[in-house]
């Protein structure tokens, strides 16, 4: 009995310590980046399961998931002149962040063009 009230304790743990992993990603990625810090350039922005990408008169939004340093994202709704220029709507990617700089990198489809260069935390 007490065998299995450990096992049980250390599943709960392992599962516990994982999804702390994956918040403190997402916490770290959540807020507003700005391409290469310009103040005028395109923004994006983070918060909970949600994104908002802006550039130009283009808005996108959508939800995002995160696992280790992998992002998986479907856009929901899309605004402004060619804004059905990035496809698919479902993509995925690799960040990194350091220094209030994050850099992304492999992303599937044509998202490569938002997210080829770094963006700096507002």
């Amino acid at each position: 009995m007490i065998k299995k009230i450990l096992i049980y304790t250390l599943i709960l743990f392992t599962i516990s310590c994982s999804n702390d992993d994956n918040q403190n990603n997402q916490t770290d990625l959540e807020g507003v980046w700005l391409l290469q810090n310009i103040t005028t350039g395109a923004k994006l922005t983070f918060e909970n399961n949600n994104f908002t990408i802006q550039s130009g008169t283009v808005t996108i939004k959508g939800t995002f998931e995160i696992s280790n340093n992998q992002i998986n994202g479907q856009v929901v709704s899309r605004s402004g002149a060619n804004n059905g220029g990035l496809q698919p709507d479902n993509f995925t990617g690799n960040f990194d962040i350091s220094n209030d700089r994050v850099t992304f990198s492999d992303f599937s489809g044509n998202w490569r063009a938002v997210f080829s260069t770094w963006y700096g935390r507002q």
